[in-house]
């Protein structure tokens, strides 16, 4: 019965959102551009069986474009395509598959936060962990439907981590649960290096808890950091041919993450030998202080290793990427903004973070005066992570998500332990009112006041959290690619378009074009040109870079976020200012664009 209520619950958020954010997907459309990406790969993984082939040929064209992501993902959307077939093409099992999956793992991380909160929270509230989950605005942003990403992935995997690793602090002495756990975390890694992050809270969690409480939990930080080995290696055996397995890539899973897992488990496994050895170090190891002077020293050693052999492990995922093209990237990804850019953001942080306010009075309660709690190890953890990704979140929207599902745990306890409370009310309709009340207020007051101060301060009452897909439903690019992908037209061979990076995506999935410029960074180049091309100032200059990348149309939106991209840093006028007062340079004809195409866009064709 409780399945079918969260089954329930979760079809009426998600019903809710798509119809206020996001009612485009119910006319087929999907949620940002990485789904049309994602699908586009999973259909090509299917057409061609291409199992390392991760290219995408029609992307920053003429040359084609590789992608840094990994096959989890889509091995769960190419199966539930599987399913669906029987009912629709592939084309359109795959596009439902895209549609359902976040709901679906939505669901599955639900039960999994429910079942990391067991151990630590009463009995009778355990339930309210799954609405409090449902109630958290970043994670809900994650998980909705059509937003075919790896992100949901990230988030359902973190919080089964987390589950584990709860009870390998409530009961350290199962191997087979800690090497679960360890590589739970190394599929984390797998599916995406951001996964470190969260991996580093474990880490440190666990290590914490063995400088404080002593031996009992060598065995277990090693049988975990064992886990992450294997599935670590496993995700190079799986995700490469052998003679790609030394290339060092900081994107994607690489050997580098394979050496960092094995210095773990080596720096684990010499401190469980070093338990049975007298003198100084046998003597270190037998209280707090110098156990935390032995795990300082073996791991500023494996820092300082990774520093000289892969130092730029330590940028992270990004490392490789050309600085001017994260400047013009990442401005435009809502992802890593600030939570609080202006006072009107005020709302959206209270809605995200706001009940930190509550949860970090009360773990620091616990930390300090319930020493004795036998959970004591595991609310430490929880207060890491908070600590961790709070601060995190704050700087860049996208880690506000394993801050609310850490701040979810507390939560509820609390709630928990104010209910028990009013259970002393006599009077059974005013008991009744106070818990609906107290429920209420701590499970989704931080959401509902964050609304109304957003909308106090904003009067279009917007939020961030949500990027749409190409640059929004004022530039209706499935309407565009409809025109652009018929046959008895513009579709009748293959062309290559030049146009701002967010469209590129769904016009390669909606038409057989090629594009130059997709939101990528290892598409730094196409980003670049693209830019470049459209700020020029002189006519020759643009018309060379058409030429080097065999541009065939020239795009742009006058509603979407190409004014803000293209904006040019140089004197005069660039080609973009004079294409959107229709003064073309001589090399571009315009294309005369259908009914109400006519307004957002403007189409150039290029000629000799």
């Amino acid at each position: 019965m409780h399945y079918l209520l969260l089954i329930a619950a979760v079809v009426l958020v998600q019903g809710g959102l798509m119809l206020v954010k996001s009612p485009e997907v119910l006319v087929g459309e999907l949620i940002d551009t990485d789904a049309y990406t994602r699908l586009l790969r999973v259909e090509r993984l299917a057409e061609t069986g291409g199992w390392y082939d991760t290219s995408s040929p029609r992307s920053n064209a003429p040359f084609g474009e590789v992608l840094h992501w990994t096959r989890p993902l889509d091995v769960l959307l190419l199966g539930g395509a599987v399913l669906l077939r029987p009912f629709f093409g592939l084309s359109q099992a795959l596009h439902l598959s895209g549609v359902l999956i976040s709901p679906l793992l939505l669901i599955l991380t639900c039960v999994a936060v429910a079942w990391a909160a067991a151990p630590l929270v009463r009995p009778d509230v355990r339930g309210y962990a799954m609405i409090a989950l449902l109630a958290q605005p970043a994670v809900i942003t994650s998980f909705m439907a059509g937003r075919a990403d790896h992100h949901s992935l990230i988030l359902l995997t973190f919080a089964w981590t987390l589950g584990l690793t709860i009870r390998l602090l409530l009961r350290p002495h199962s191997g087979g649960r800690a090497w679960l756990a360890g590589a739970a975390a190394g599929f984390g890694v797998w599916v995406s290096p951001e996964f470190l992050l969260p991996l580093a809270v474990f880490l440190a969690g666990l290590a914490l808890a063995w400088v404080i409480r002593g031996e009992d939990l060598v065995r277990t930080n090693r049988a975990f950091a064992l886990g992450l080995v294997s599935l670590t290696a496993l995700a190079l055996l799986v995700e490469r041919p052998y003679w790609d397995l030394p290339t060092v890539e900081y994107d994607r899973v690489s050997v580098v993450h394979l050496v960092m897992a094995v210095f773990a488990w080596a720096t684990w496994s010499e401190l469980a030998l070093s338990r049975w050895r007298r003198g100084i170090r046998g003597r270190m190891l037998s209280t707090p202080w110098g156990r935390l002077w032995v795990l300082m020293g073996l791991g500023g050693a494996v820092l300082l290793f990774m520093f000289l052999f892969f130092p730029r492990f330590f940028v992270g995922p990004m490392a490789d990427v050309d600085p001017e093209v994260l400047g013009l990237w990442l401005e435009g990804v809502t992802e890593y903004r600030p939570v609080v850019g202006s006072l009107s953001d005020v709302g959206t942080a209270i809605s995200y973070l706001g009940a930190g306010l509550v949860c970090v009075p009360f773990l620091a309660w616990v930390l300090i005066r319930e020493r004795d709690n036998g959970g004591w190890l595991a609310w430490l953890l929880l207060a890491l992570g908070i600590v961790a990704f709070v601060p995190m979140g704050l700087l860049h929207i996208r880690f506000t998500t394993y801050a609310e599902i850490l701040m979810v745990l507390p939560l509820v306890e609390v709630l928990g332990r104010a209910l028990g409370k009013l259970n002393r009310i006599s009077a059974p309709p005013l008991r009744a009112m106070a818990r609906v009340g107290t429920a209420a207020a701590l499970l989704l007051g931080f959401l509902g006041l964050g609304g109304c101060v957003t909308l106090m301060l904003d009067s279009s009452g917007r939020a961030r959290s949500a990027p749409s897909s190409g640059a929004g439903r004022g530039c209706p690019v499935w309407e565009l690619s409809e025109y652009l992908g018929d046959p008895s037209g513009l579709g009748e061979r293959s062309r290559t378009i030049m146009a701002l990076m967010d469209y590129g995506p769904e016009i390669l999935y909606r038409t057989g074009h090629r594009v130059v410029a997709t939101p990528y960074h290892r598409n730094g180049a196409g980003i670049l040109d693209s830019h470049r091309m459209l700020t020029a100032t002189d006519d020759e200059e643009s018309r060379r870079m058409a030429r080097e990348r065999e541009v065939d149309l020239v795009l742009i939106c006058l509603r979407g976020s190409d004014s803000a991209f293209f904006r040019g840093e140089r004197e005069g006028q660039t080609l973009f200012t004079r294409l959107a007062r229709d003064d073309p340079p001589a090399w571009l004809v315009p294309v005369d664009l259908p009914g109400s195409l006519r307004e957002p866009f403007r189409l150039y064709e290029v000629v000799e």
